[in-house]
């Protein structure tokens, strides 16, 4: 209640940066931020990234569970695709609905469409929905995140970070030119 409060599906609201404890809702704010994003914007991506393999596949079943059926819901981590294991061809980001990717494959993917013809339109991303955000300031993989988010903002993508550990979430909030929400419910 206090992150809807606080803007999170408010369309004017540029950014948030919230941090919550484990186990306090933040798959279902993840959930309801994707749901308005879709309703507001039928034909836009949602993207959704998550740093480990196995949390993809997490957040990819609880967006499918959590979203209409009819609302495509795809995943990839790296150069694998999910389903099949083979190395991608296609873009997880060419195509309405949400798409559940690692930092590593967004960015292949955001290249792809800068450099090629993938099908890929930056513009119909609306929403970039970070988990984990902590991992901003990891080492090699957050200077990845960090320029991901960065492309995002210069590109007038709204940006939801989610986290339980930011040492400072209104430092973050501040650098992705948002809001910060703190809570310690559970």
């Amino acid at each position: 209640a206090e992150a809807v409060r606080g803007g999170l599906l408010d369309p004017a609201q540029r950014s948030l940066a919230i941090k919550m404890p484990t186990s306090a809702g933040k798959t279902t704010l993840m959930q309801l931020v994707a749901a308005h994003s879709i309703d507001l914007h039928p034909n836009g991506v949602v993207a959704v990234l998550a740093p480990t393999r196995a949390l993809v596949s997490q957040l990819y079943r609880d967006l499918r569970d959590g979203l209409p059926a009819e609302v495509a819901v795809r995943s990839s981590q790296g150069g694998l695709d999910y389903d099949t294991d083979l190395p991608s061809t296609g873009s997880v980001l060419d195509g309405r609905g949400a798409a559940v990717v690692t930092p590593e494959r967004f960015d292949l993917d955001w290249r792809r469409a800068l450099t090629e013809d993938s099908g890929i339109d930056l513009d119909d991303i609306k929403l970039l929905i970070v988990d984990e955000a902590q991992h901003v300031d990891n080492g090699p993989r957050g200077a990845t995140l960090e320029l991901i988010i960065a492309k995002a903002l210069r590109r007038g993508i709204r940006v939801v970070l989610l986290a339980s550990q930011f040492s400072n979430v209104t430092a973050i909030a501040n650098w992705v030119n948002g809001d910060a929400l703190e809570s310690d419910w559970r």
